[in-house]
């Protein structure tokens, strides 16, 4: 695992750091969703 861990925290921090984000991520119906939402991160 290494250092995956910080990787995704990073990537979460990133993308709450936008509100309309935020309500995307509250607006996800599943976990599918919320892991795309996530992956569009760079």
């Amino acid at each position: 695992i290494g250092n995956e861990h910080l990787e995704i925290i990073q990537k979460i921090s990133i993308f709450c750091a936008d509100v309309d984000n935020v309500l995307k991520l509250a607006d996800a119906q599943s976990k599918e969703e919320v892991l795309r939402l996530f992956d569009a991160v760079e």
